[in-house]
């Protein structure tokens, strides 16, 4: 039974690697200085957004999911300037608008582009805490709120939204892209070559660790994990959270 158990991760983890080197070289372009995209399959972008903190370039990572009824967008980049050009971006690529939006917390990378998605009447999705700490920040609506895992179906693509309790922030949810097994952590994930926790002033580290657990066990099958900064990368990404968190910790 040990040696069926160890050759099973083992397949497992040889599998997952193989499928994240055929996104290593994903075509990429650049928009502005301030967002590129790179395309990971057919129907899914990677978009990242740049903004200027404390004299550092900081990043952000979304993502754009063409499906049979429109755009997804995952995150909604740094302000509203960028959005706009965003927004045109995939309704010229993909020959169709964004309509709806999923925002993962109430920080500025995640909804500064929010003003704009309202003006173009897309509906946009959130916990309802999220949309009370956005509130405080800038006075616009969200479409639809949910206080628990939630599934969100566009055409065929079916989006399920999970938020497994505080971490980075009180709020932070992660999408997961069942029939392509893409998981979108968010800013509960960090990169591979993340070596710190990043921004921690609204964070619940025991929390955080207890929540990237949740994910490790529930999510050992996706061959491609989002990060909310960085390179994206395989399940192993939400391994390297775990030992960061552990250490922050110190167990």
């Amino acid at each position: 039974m040990k040696n069926l158990i160890f050759f099973s991760f083992f397949f497992l983890f040889f599998s997952q690697s193989f499928l994240f080197a055929q996104f290593k070289n994903a075509p990429s372009e650049k928009i502005t200085d301030e967002i590129g995209l790179i395309r990971l399959t057919d129907s899914i972008t990677l978009h990242t957004s740049f903004s200027i903190l404390n004299l550092y370039k900081a990043d952000a990572n979304g993502l754009i999911i063409n499906t049979s009824e429109g755009i997804v967008l995952i995150d909604a980049t740094w302000n509203y300037k960028q959005m706009k050009r965003l927004y045109k971006k995939a309704e010229n690529h993909f020959g169709k608008p964004i309509t709806h939006a999923i925002l993962t917390h109430a920080h500025e990378d995640r909804i500064g582009g929010l003003g704009y998605l309202h003006r173009k009447k897309v509906q946009t999705f959130a916990l309802k805490k999220t949309s009370e700490l956005a509130s405080t920040k800038m006075p616009i609506p969200f479409s639809h709120t949910f206080e628990k895992d939630t599934v969100l179906m566009v055409g065929n693509t079916r989006l399920e939204i999970y938020f497994f309790g505080a971490g980075h922030s009180p709020d932070n949810i992660v999408v997961w892209l069942p029939q392509e097994r893409v998981l979108f952590g968010g800013c509960l994930i960090k990169s591979a070559t993340a070596d710190y926790l990043g921004n921690i002033a609204d964070a619940d580290l025991p929390a955080w660790r207890n929540v990237v657990d949740q994910l490790s066990e529930k999510f050992y099958m996706a061959r491609l994990v989002i990060s909310g900064h960085g390179q994206y990368g395989s399940y192993t990404l939400i391994k390297h959270t775990q030992n960061m968190l552990k250490k922050a910790l110190g167990r």
